[in-house]
């Protein structure tokens, strides 16, 4: 089960690994995070800049070491540069990210990539 506690204990162990822009958790992330790792269905509503990022990047992340197996991470938005963004700031992390939208070849689905 994910406790606040792990979810802490995670997050700092996955900081070695990637160059995450943020150092700490707030809270409210936390309890989020350990939401989605306990399976439980959330919705988080907070202002431009509270870190609602980490509340999607983290939880595949913990799973995954949990577990030792992979997950995923589906984000929709209907603004494309916020999305470009997003796949941006991944990337100078160490994260693999893909955009699929309306133009998008299916070569590209198919590969995974957005190269």
């Amino acid at each position: 089960m994910a406790s606040r506690d792990m979810i802490a204990r995670e997050f700092e162990c996955l900081k070695g690994e990637f160059k995450f822009t943020f150092n700490n958790l707030k809270e409210k992330q936390i309890n989020v995070i350990a939401s989605i790792v306990k399976k439980v269905d959330c919705k988080a509503i907070f202002p431009t800049g509270f870190g609602k990022s980490a509340c999607y990047i983290l939880p595949p992340l913990i799973m995954t070491n949990m577990r030792k197996r992979h997950f995923y991470a589906i984000v929709v938005s209907p603004l494309r540069s916020l999305i470009n963004d997003q796949v941006r700031q991944l990337a100078n992390i160490g994260i693999n990210a893909v955009i699929y939208g309306p133009d998008t070849t299916a070569e590209k689905k198919k590969s995974g990539s957005n190269s």
